[in-house]
């Protein structure tokens, strides 16, 4: 890997980095608790596994954790919705991670 290729690495990474905290900024707005944490969770978690490929080691941690939290939400009667929207904003945050790698 060359310097500007190692450069560009360092770009799409800062600006993963900065559309999830805009992300977290735009969600504090409406939601807090476990809301927000249950949706920025499995949006960084789709974002990683999207931009670093959804096989890597560290996407695996994002995969866990949603699955962790889907079989949680059911055991706690969580409403269906719900957990299909979790998995939804995972899928999302997958697509968008894509897209900052590829740019």
């Amino acid at each position: 890997m060359d310097d500007s290729q190692k450069e560009d690495a360092v770009l799409r990474e800062r600006l993963m980095f900065c559309v999830q905290e805009s992300v977290r900024r735009v969600l504090m707005q409406f939601v807090n608790g476990e809301i927000l944490e249950d949706t920025c969770s499995s949006y960084v978690g789709g974002m990683i596994g999207g931009f670093y490929g959804e096989r890597s080691a560290i996407a695996q941690r994002g995969r866990r954790w949603v699955r962790c939290r889907l079989r949680e939400l059911r055991l706690n009667r969580k409403n269906r919705g719900y957990r299909c929207m979790v998995v939804e904003i995972y899928r999302l945050g997958i697509q968008h991670g894509k897209a900052i790698k590829l740019r």
